[in-house]
């Protein structure tokens, strides 16, 4: 008998937030098309990936809040008959022993790992766990032991890109998303752009081309264009002021900020709902 899949979608940031929102908006459609999304809420997701990582003190949660996140959604992807998915960003800089973690708790699932990405910008440093494709493939591989099970999906640049990376997320799992609209879903709020120079710019190109060359040589199925990798040739720059930089290294921490705020919130929320709908409980009970 074949083994189930279970696809792990594990960004890269950008219009991959968008689609974490969009498997989970999709849930009971996707249930209804054989594909299982073991994850009740967006922000249970994003606590498992903080869990298995580590981090959650970074993002200001307690111990026990994402304590058992992520073995509680295990354990619901391995019931059933269906095709399992679970789509969340911030898994995409797990280290290689968290993988190791994440894994060993799917047993019996053929596990397929998709990554979407964009053409780089000034903010992806090489190595950069979350951000660097190539640091990314390398770590992930080793979660599939063939490396066509590994997805990269090359999302084309402007607005199209998001229907574009939807329509071949559902395309590698095997569901259509004519019917799955995005409408009304907004990715969160983009870095401040990093100013580049000519030298910038250049670097920016040579590192889409060893995205290129991981991806290729890792034998791994590539959707979309590899050419959309390679940033635009830039408009000549005056030379770049100090003063700017700091500036937007300074917009980019604050908006870090801001989405620890956020996430911070959805847990709140999540907890008075859960406060609240016990009473309710406890009274159906007696009655």
């Amino acid at each position: 008998m074949a083994k189930r899949k279970a696809y792990l979608h594990i960004g890269l940031p950008g219009v991959g937030d968008v689609l974490d929102t969009a498997v989970q908006r999709h849930r009971t459609n996707l249930a209804e098309l054989d594909v299982l999304v073991p994850t009740k809420a967006r922000e249970e997701s994003f606590r498992a990936a903080i869990e298995v990582r580590r981090r959650h003190r970074e993002w200001g949660y307690r111990r026990k809040e994402v304590e058992g996140a992520w073995s509680g959604i295990a354990r619901r992807a391995l019931k059933g008959r269906s095709t399992v998915l679970v789509s969340q960003t911030a898994l995409a800089g797990a280290g290689e022993d968290e993988i190791d973690l994440l894994t060993t708790q799917l047993p019996g699932l053929k596990l397929h790992v998709v990554v979407t990405v964009t053409a780089p910008d000034g903010w992806a440093e090489p190595g950069d766990p979350d951000t660097d494709l190539a640091s990314v493939v390398g770590r992930w591989q080793r979660a599939v032991r063939d490396p066509d099970r590994l997805h990269v999906v090359v999302v084309p640049p402007g607005d199209a890109g998001r229907e574009a990376a939807w329509r071949e997320l559902g395309r590698v799992v095997g569901f259509g998303t004519r019917s799955l609209s995005l409408d009304g879903l907004e990715p969160g709020p983009a870095p401040a752009a990093r100013p580049l120079d000519a030298a910038g710019t250049q670097r920016l190109r040579e590192r889409a081309e060893t995205w290129r060359t991981a991806v290729v040589t890792g034998g791994h199925d590539v959707r979309g264009d590899l050419a959309d990798l390679l940033p635009p040739a830039p408009a000549p720059t005056p030379d770049l002021d100090g003063a700017l930089l700091r500036t937007t290294r300074a917009l980019a921490e604050a908006r870090r900020d801001v989405e620890r705020l956020s996430r911070r919130n959805e847990t709140l929320e999540a907890r008075l709902d859960e406060a609240d709908q016990g009473p309710r409980r406890r009274r159906f009970s007696v009655a």
